[in-house]
């Protein structure tokens, strides 16, 4: 399947605004499981993934047009395809997209930590969003979320606390400081390098019988 001749408007990024909602991804292909990355920013970590699990579909959101154009050209040069890249706001996107309990992942990297508090109402790693992210999760499904910001990580274990029927996969630990994958975003390998402490949490929405 060619992704890019299939869909008008593909480069842009808005093409899903024209198409009955929540998509219909098995029009796509026939992929094992359904994946999320919420600001994808420059596209390492979802292209780096996608290609290494080509079975799957990775599905990603941005809202800003430059990170939207950067993952678009890689698509076309490695002709990638198992990637769906959305241009829109993250809210908005998670709601109307996809069916309730049809993601088998999500994953949020470095999302702005909004470190005033007079903005902290604009931070996406808040109760709201991961009732949000539950309810699109399957059973046993994950929510991966990672920060360099250490007073964002301790506002988002606060926040996911608020969510029932979300296990804490770093148990007894909030979270943990080494990478849970080798997929890795272009500032996640700087803060490596530089040594600075990473916070990296994972958690799996609980099966129905738990």
């Amino acid at each position: 399947m060619d992704f890019i001749s299939s869909i008008l408007r593909f480069e842009i990024g808005d093409w899903w605004k024209e198409e009955d909602l929540p998509l219909d991804y098995k029009k796509f292909g026939n992929f094992l499981k359904l994946n999320v990355e919420v600001g994808f920013g420059s596209g390492e970590f979802i292209t780096s993934f996608a290609t290494s699990n080509q079975k799957d579909l990775f599905v990603g959101i941005e809202v800003y047009g430059e990170g939207l154009r950067k993952v678009v050209k890689k698509i076309k040069e490695e002709k990638i395809e198992n990637i769906l890249p959305l241009c829109g706001d993250a809210y908005v996107v998670m709601q109307v997209a996809f069916e309730d309990e049809s993601l088998d992942s999500i994953f949020i990297n470095f999302p702005d930590p909004w470190p005033k508090k007079r903005h902290k109402d604009r931070r996406l790693l808040k109760d709201e969003f991961f009732l949000l992210c539950k309810r699109k999760l399957k059973r046993k499904g994950t929510l991966y979320f990672s920060t360099d910001d250490e007073n964002l990580a301790l506002f988002a274990d606060l926040e996911i606390k608020k969510v029932d029927e979300m296990k804490n996969c770093n148990s007894p630990y909030p979270y943990i400081h080494e990478p849970i994958y080798p997929y890795k975003t272009k500032y996640e390998k700087k803060f490596l390098e530089e040594g600075k402490k990473i916070f990296y949490f994972l958690y799996e929405r609980e099966d129905a019988s738990h």
